[in-house]
């Protein structure tokens, strides 16, 4: 049997509307290097340069989970 991590209890839940609203240390630490549609910097132009926006479909939300372990 493999054993479970400890898993926090409270997880709170919220959204951004832009990429450049989540620090970059999360980015980093979170997303797999060299992958370019998880990247802060790619969403953060396609964002700044209206191809992710509302006018062309789309509604930028990006979750952010958190717990209380987290600094």
């Amino acid at each position: 049997m493999i054993a479970e991590p400890d898993l926090p209890l409270n997880i709170s839940v919220s959204s951004r509307s832009s990429a450049s609203a989540i620090p970059g240390e999360a980015w980093t630490r979170l997303c797999p290097a060299g992958h370019p549609f998880l990247n802060a910097d790619f969403l953060a132009i396609v964002e700044r340069h209206g191809a992710a926006a509302p006018e062309s479909g789309w509604t930028a939300r990006h979750l952010v989970a958190s717990s209380s372990f987290q600094q």
